[in-house]
């Protein structure tokens, strides 16, 4: 978000554009400000204070602003009923939505009661009924959410996950594990780590199972520090996904107790699968539903 002028013009206009600098992170350029019939309140030696929907029939209206990017496929739609601002030095640093927050970024669609976003930071926090939508991860609500907006990252607290890969798009590497997927390595190696040392079945101990049997020590005697690096990251990555072609992963042992989604439940109760790419949705599917609060 940085390579912004800060100038204010008031005018009927449907939309105009605000450009400030000293914006740190992103490549956001431009913040532009649509439905010009909203109330403005202006501070008169920095810039734009508050931003609220008008009243139209009783119902307040949205405010929609734009971070837009060089590239227009990249731009951050952001839609509430009120936004106020606040500036640090001179620049825009945060941002407060309140009622029917609405924001659609690349990696994910995300709406919430609130949100604050901490414009240097690239990042915003998202307050009651969130709701984080997304091709690689589905559909995630909860009750809190930190998200990051240079990553695509998020956290949630409370998750209710509910994840479906569309199977007939797409091919067995579309639906494979991206290492930005997870959202927390250092707690996932542990909970892999904790599960392979357990003699109860789970999610994790059927993976490490599955795994050649080096790695699968290194996971259960390494310390984490030593398995969460650049440099043994990818290698675990890879093999994670070799398990997700493996038509095996499934025990049911393993995902006792675990909800899974009606389709899933359908396909494990069917026939034998042999096709790869529907092999790697089902596994993938059922490695979300083990696992919400990190993919």
């Amino acid at each position: 978000m940085r390579g912004f002028i800060l100038t204010c013009v008031i005018a009927l206009v449907s939309s105009y554009a605000l450009a400030q600098n000293s914006l740190s992170g992103g490549d956001y350029e431009w913040l532009v400000i649509h439905k010009s019939k909203s109330l403005l309140e202006i501070h008169s030696d920095i810039g734009i204070k508050s931003f609220e929907g008008a009243t139209v029939d009783g119902i307040k209206q949205m405010v929609h602003i734009t971070f837009e990017s060089a590239n227009p496929a990249d731009n951050l739609d952001v839609k509430a009923r009120l936004m106020d601002f606040e500036y640090e030095a001179g620049a825009l640093s945060k941002i407060t939505l309140t009622g029917a927050v609405d924001i659609d970024h690349p990696a994910a669609a995300i709406t919430s009661t609130s949100a604050v976003i901490e414009v240097l930071k690239d990042s915003a926090v998202f307050t009651g009924n969130v709701v984080i939508t997304s091709e690689s991860s589905g559909e995630a609500k909860g009750d809190r959410a930190t998200f990051n907006f240079e990553t695509g990252l998020y956290t949630i607290k409370n998750p209710e996950m509910r994840y479906s890969l569309t199977q007939d798009k797409g091919s067995v590497t579309a639906y494979l594990l991206k290492e930005n997927d997870v959202t927390d390595w250092t707690e996932f190696l542990k909970t892999l780590q904790a599960s392979a040392k357990s003699d109860d079945p789970s999610p994790g101990a059927r993976l490490v199972a599955l795994l050649p049997d080096t790695f699968a020590r290194l996971i259960r005697d390494s310390d984490i520090e030593n398995l969460d690096n650049e440099n043994v990251r990818p290698d675990i990555l890879k093999l994670l996904n070799k398990n997700l072609q493996k038509s095996e992963l499934y025990d049911s042992e393993a995902w006792k107790g675990i909800k899974l989604t009606p389709d899933v439940n359908a396909m494990l109760s069917g026939d034998s699968i042999t096709d790869a790419k529907t092999i790697v949705w089902l596994n993938r599917s059922l490695l979300q539903a083990a696992y919400p609060q990190y993919l």
